[in-house]
């Protein structure tokens, strides 16, 4: 399920086509038991990555099949020829599809679920390259499905967001607006700013240690001090 192969794809894979590393190539697929040299889409021919693990497990299978010779399949039938689709969906899919109490298990129903449960570990592009469909629209409109958790876990962080957003602004507005200061001579950001606008504090010390406030901006009150009132009102700005 993890390479979310096709079953003409994954029945025509012979051990050449296994690097013994971490990459299948896809070279041929298999339709009604004959090798063609061509897939479904343009793109479904081509390298494909291996997890690890996956790729440790096939190693072992190599070790343990009848025949690991480069030409041979890699899943074969019982005398080494094509599996025949069909019979793999009544014979194993379908006893397994019963066990586990879902209605439906074949190909498809492995390449969505892939599909699907890879929507938050990687963008859309990602998962059409892995499933090698020609269009993206493909992958997302007729692959990915609707995860409820996901819905929820995304609807609570945009809210959290906006909840944040809006506790930071009243936050910034009492800071500045209705908390006392004694750097300020027990007054608030606004009110100093409005006084020193007015040309009624000359005191630079204020100014300075205004600095020190978290939400006042810096650059503004250095260029205050350096330019005297010409940008006061750029004070004014910084803390509404």
């Amino acid at each position: 399920m993890t390479d979310a192969l096709r079953p003409s794809e994954l029945f025509a894979l012979r051990w050449q086509s296994f690097d013994n590393a971490n990459t299948l190539s896809l070279t041929e697929t298999v339709y009604r038991r004959a090798l063609r040299s061509y897939g479904k889409t343009p793109k479904s021919l081509g390298k494909m990555h291996l997890p690890d693990g996956l790729s440790a497990e096939l190693k072992l299978w190599k070790l343990e099949c009848a025949d690991p010779s480069p030409e041979a399949f890699i899943f074969p039938n019982a005398d080494g020829g094509l599996i025949d689709t069909s019979n793999y969906r009544s014979r194993i899919l379908k006893p397994l599809a019963d066990g586990l109490g879902i209605p439906k298990l074949n190909f498809q129903v492995l390449r969505r679920t892939m599909a699907t449960r890879a929507q938050n570990l990687g963008s859309v592009k990602d998962i059409q390259s892995h499933l090698r469909h020609s269009r993206a629209d493909t992958t997302a409109n007729e692959y990915m499905q609707e995860l409820p958790e996901s819905v929820q876990q995304m609807v609570g962080t945009v809210f959290n967001l906006a909840d944040a957003r809006r506790k930071l602004y009243l936050w910034r507005r009492d800071y500045n607006h209705r908390r006392p200061h004694s750097a300020l001579d027990d007054r608030t950001p606004v009110e100093f700013a409005t006084t020193y606008r007015r040309g009624k504090d000359g005191d630079r010390t204020a100014l300075e240690d205004a600095l020190r406030l978290p939400l006042f901006h810096r650059a503004t009150a250095a260029a205050i001090i350096e330019q005297n009132n010409s940008h006061s009102n750029l004070l004014l700005e910084a803390l509404t």
